[in-house]
């Protein structure tokens, strides 16, 4: 029995450090959903897709070794065989090859070519009518595939593709900003909800004692049944708004831990978010570090770029075209593998591939004229859009600055509405003033408190959207950034 209470004494403050609620502050409920919300996961896999497109377009301007081979291809058939007379006749014949080739090509992007260096080998084993074997040997070969006067497709991709990254990386950073959004509205309305709450169950305690103090005044016959009725009235409204506060209260509570990704018995306490800096933003320099900064710039460069290409796709698929084919190696064939490779031969190949469109129908034409329509229609959609983006990023700093200003207002009307309720409520239990005025009191509390916590919340939701606006920290005045590992 001794030894169960050392246990028991040694485990009840672990039980009691277990009881105490998280009391969670505004940066701490960010710095969580920026790790584990669903909106963090779905970024960041985009984040990690648009990375490793980015780095196959990389590895596809690299040099690629290849090796195929056909080990072996047999086959059985009638074949029709050319007599010496001159006639054909069908004979069966038996036949299996082999063919292997390792080829190394590198890309060009100047020129949107095939650099190639091959070696090949080839075996032919005529099982019947006649056993025989045969092998031919490539050695070396090399050679250049080359469209002339056509579209690069190579020079496009390298001019847009690291834009595309670049875009996708500051996207990241933006939604990173948008989580931190997101969750100061979530924190600021579960906050809003907790601390009517407790205001809410305040009253319903006072209503508890003055409705007790009033029904034994009434039955010393010191108040008329009146003023009971009226205090038993004000009981009821205050156990009513108690009780719907507590639903509101359990309501955004459950929004909010679906949103961190916590367990729904997690016992929650929110803290009020002490005032930001007193920072005074210049527009000016908001915009600047918009323009530099956000995904929003290389968007449009990104767009007006692949609408250019489609013009030049378009205008070198219409006119003439040609591809060149140039290559020189080394090749024997020998009845032995050892033969074959034994006094080779060089060997040249040139071919110039042509095509000329003679009547299309103005079918050339209309993609020319197609692609340009659509490259003036972006050029004018990603003004449209830059004008909106610059005047979004001005009226978010001029709220900013609205807001720092009217939230030291509102926690001073807060503070005078809470001290006139105290002082109205001990007047009202001296008998000194009305149950009507108590009530105006309290509502004057009620709404400068939730005035309060509404201009905080304004105040930091707009200092986060300004962030994700132009990804710059006014604070520590540097470029937001996040670090994001690739799976």
């Amino acid at each position: 029995m001794r030894l169960l209470a050392i246990i028991s004494s040694l485990l009840l403050p672990l039980c009691t450090v277990q009881a105490q609620p998280w009391v969670m502050s505004l940066p701490d409920a960010i710095e969580r959903a920026q790790k584990t919300s669903l909106d963090y996961e779905k970024n960041r896999n985009e984040w990690i897709n648009n990375y490793w497109a980015f780095r196959m377009h990389q590895a596809s301007l690299r040099p690629r070794l290849t090796f195929r081979g056909d080990l072996p291809d047999l086959s059985r058939t009638i074949v029709p065989v050319i007599q010496n007379d001159g006639t054909e006749t069908f004979r069966a014949r038996s036949l299996a090859s082999s063919f292997a080739e390792m080829a190394l090509e590198q890309p060009l992007v100047p020129t949107g070519g095939t650099f190639f260096v091959s070696s090949q080998l080839s075996r032919i084993d005529v099982l019947s009518p006649i056993n025989t074997t045969s092998y031919l040997a490539y050695p070396v070969v090399v050679g250049i595939r080359q469209p002339l006067w056509g579209y690069n497709h190579l020079l496009w991709q390298q001019r847009i593709e690291p834009l595309r990254y670049e875009e996708s990386r500051r996207r990241f950073d933006e939604s990173m900003e948008m989580i931190a959004v997101k969750t100061t509205e979530l924190f600021f309305n579960t906050l809003l909800a907790q601390k009517s709450l407790e205001i809410a169950t305040l009253n319903y305690k006072n209503a508890d004692t003055l409705y007790s103090i009033a029904r034994a005044r009434f039955d010393l016959g010191k108040i008329s049944e009146v003023e009971l009725l009226e205090i038993e009235l004000y009981y009821l409204n205050s156990r009513n708004a108690r009780d719907l506060a507590q639903y509101e209260y359990n309501y955004h509570l459950l929004q909010l831990k679906n949103y961190l990704r916590l367990e729904e018995d997690t016992d929650l306490q929110l803290e009020v978010p002490d005032w930001l800096p007193s920072l005074r933003v210049d527009a000016q320099m908001a915009l600047e570090q918009a323009r530099q900064n956000r995904a929003k710039a290389l968007n449009i460069q990104r767009r007006l770029l692949e609408a250019e290409r489609e013009i030049a796709r378009a205008r070198a698929e219409r006119g003439f075209r040609a591809d060149l084919y140039l290559s020189f190696g080394l090749s024997k064939s020998a009845p032995t593998l050892y033969e074959s490779y034994r006094k080779v031969q060089d060997q040249e190949r040139f071919r110039l591939s042509l095509e000329i469109p003679i009547l299309d129908w103005g079918r050339g034409r209309a993609r020319i004229k197609t692609a340009l329509a659509n490259y003036h229609l972006t050029k004018t959609e990603a003004e449209i859009e830059q004008n909106e983006f610059e005047q979004e990023v001005i009226l978010q700093v001029q709220r900013w600055n609205i807001y720092s200003e009217q939230i030291r207002y509102a926690q001073r009307a807060w503070e005078v509405a809470r001290k006139r309720y105290e002082i109205a409520w001990q007047r009202f239990r001296s008998g000194q003033i009305q149950l009507t005025d108590l009530n105006i009191a309290k509502q004057e509390q009620n709404e400068a408190q939730r005035q309060y916590l509404s201009s905080l919340q304004n105040l930091w939701s707009a200092y986060f959207v300004l962030r994700m606006l132009t990804l710059y920290d006014f604070e520590r005045h540097r470029i937001i950034e996040y670090e994001v590992h690739e799976e």
